[in-house]
């Protein structure tokens, strides 16, 4: 892995959404406590039946599985298509889960 490091200019640093302390605060309960972290994030949408389980993970051979609020509804039938549409920015992480929690997945 190139351990490089590029310096921001000020310019964009101070216009990016997320600030550098908000980051690593943000990252530190990821892996301090991810699920409480991801709960909190949950409960930045509108549920139709709200999640009682955050995350529902396997890694036993031939059961592997990670499920983020799996147990909760959203507006969103099962089978519907949904469409994510940003760059690769923190929102997207939430997104994506949020949006195979609903049924919903990405079409192959």
């Amino acid at each position: 892995m190139n351990q490089k490091i590029h310096p921001i200019p000020e310019n964009l640093a101070a216009a990016a959404h997320i600030k550098r302390t908000d980051y690593q605060r943000t990252y530190a309960e990821s892996v301090e406590d991810p699920d409480r972290l991801w709960a909190c994030i949950g409960h930045r949408i509108d549920w139709i039946e709200e999640f009682s389980v955050v995350k529902d993970a396997s890694y036993a051979e031939g059961g592997f599985r990670i499920r983020w609020l799996s147990d909760g509804k959203l507006d969103v039938e099962r089978g519907d298509r949904v469409t994510i549409y940003l760059p690769m920015i923190p929102e997207m992480a939430i997104a994506r889960p949020l949006s195979a929690a609903s049924g919903s997945g990405p079409r192959r």
